[in-house]
């Protein structure tokens, strides 16, 4: 039902060349729809019957996005003069070049459409990705297209949304957040899970099951924070794996294992290395624990 309802509002923002802010509650509903999407979930759960469920629902995400963009440029086109925009031929990835047209674009409809523009061939590319995704591909690569689809979907309309409410004087309705912006909420997000899991240091043979259960809680807070859609998909996986195998030593018959616990601690400290720039103290931490046998 709500599918019908925003292609009826795109379709009826298209007649008789209305403002654009018509088009700005069109886009919400889409973006609510894209972030009722939780990518969470197939991240624990990788059967072919998720991947293709999800990849579906990305597609149509993706599908109805371009139509209602492709409205937008339809009207932006139709209050132009004709001349042609040198924003159009930037090589810049999407998220750069979306950034630097909202920073520099003034209260215009060319403004509008600028971005309009780069959102639109940004659709069509990851809509032919998605396209190419065969049915066994891995949970990696169908996440991993998904989830880039969908963050441009919310970032495309985020931008035409700023352009917008400039060039009609009203106030957005979505948040644009930039790519400086959402990096720097990566590494702080980052940087308290590191502070939270190395705070008392390396764990001893007898402190080993305490500390594999505040490991556990503090990934699960990790996959809670507004920040976690934004990580990498590589590394939610593996976070999920790592939570995985944790949850699994800590049933009582493996957590006698002390063997594997510590190769546990180790593959953890290893993957918080890669997560800060500086890895030499995370190094120490391998080194000081205790021998494998």
């Amino acid at each position: 039902m709500m599918v019908v309802t925003r292609q009826s509002e795109a379709s009826a923002a298209r007649v008789g060349n209305p403002p654009l802010r018509e088009f700005q509650r069109p886009m919400a509903a889409l973006v609510e729809d894209v972030e009722s999407v939780d990518l969470r979930h197939y991240e624990t759960c990788s059967t072919v019957q998720s991947r293709v469920e999800l990849r579906a629902v990305a597609s149509r995400l993706v599908q109805e996005a371009r139509v209602l963009v492709g409205a937008i440029l339809s009207v932006c086109e139709s209050r132009q003069s004709g001349d042609a925009s040198d924003l159009h031929d930037s090589f810049l990835p999407f998220e750069r070049a979306i950034d630097a047209v909202v920073e520099v674009g003034g209260a215009s409809v060319r403004a509008v459409e600028d971005v309009a523009f780069l959102v639109q061939l940004e659709l069509r590319q990851r809509e032919e990705r998605l396209r190419r995704l065969s049915d066994a591909a891995d949970a990696l690569a169908v996440i991993g297209e998904c989830d880039s689809a969908l963050r441009r979907i919310h970032k495309g309309f985020g931008a035409i949304d700023v352009a917008i409410a400039r060039a009609d004087s009203v106030a957005p309705l979505l948040d644009f957040s930039s790519e400086l912006e959402e990096s720097l909420l990566v590494r702080e997000a980052y940087a308290k899970f590191r502070a939270r899991l190395f705070a008392e240091g390396t764990p001893g043979l007898n402190e080993l099951y305490a500390k594999m259960r505040v490991v556990g809680t503090h990934i699960a807070v990790l996959v809670g924070w507004n920040a976690y859609p934004l990580l990498r998909v590589r590394d939610r996986l593996q976070l999920r794996e790592l939570q995985q195998r944790i949850l699994a030593w800590l049933r009582p018959q493996n957590r006698v294992d002390d063997v594997a616990g510590m190769r546990l601690w180790q593959d953890v400290v290893g993957f918080v290395a890669m997560t800060t720039p500086t890895s030499s103290r995370f190094v120490r931490l391998a080194e000081a624990s205790p021998a494998l046998a």
